[in-house]
């Protein structure tokens, strides 16, 4: 995934027929689609369209565009590192939030145990936070 398939996903979604007439949606030249044709990204501005257009997290096409726009082959490879771990990360999170939504902890002085919901599962009956 680079930052031209991520206009490619933005022209899809909004049935843009050509490049010049994304660039006008975009409010950019058709120079600049080129550019970013050709390897280059884009700014900031033009990141927040596509994740509001695509419906992907800022984050991630903040990453995309840094990992394209990195020269140093070192610095790049540390970026797409960073890109997997985390995308394990949330992974393994989500993972234990689905199968073990409730967490407990028995008070010593109290003798009583307390439950408490971690996450809400749909059409379960779980629902908001205890």
């Amino acid at each position: 995934m680079n930052c031209y398939d991520l206009l490619m996903e933005v022209k899809e979604k909004k049935n843009i027929k050509s490049d010049n007439e994304l660039a006008q949606f975009l409010k950019i030249t058709r120079q600049s689609i080129n550019g970013i044709k050709k390897g280059g990204g884009f700014n900031d501005e033009i990141a927040i369209k596509v994740a509001e257009i695509t419906k992907r997290d800022l984050a991630e096409i903040l990453l995309i565009r840094e990992i394209q726009g990195e020269q140093n082959e070192k610095i790049r490879n540390a970026w797409e590192r960073i890109s997997k771990m985390t995308g394990i990360a949330a992974s393994v999170l989500l993972a234990i939030l689905i199968t073990l939504p409730n967490i407990g902890y028995l008070d010593i002085k109290s003798g009583n145990y307390q439950e408490y919901t971690l996450c809400a599962v749909p059409n379960s009956g779980l629902s908001g936070f205890s």
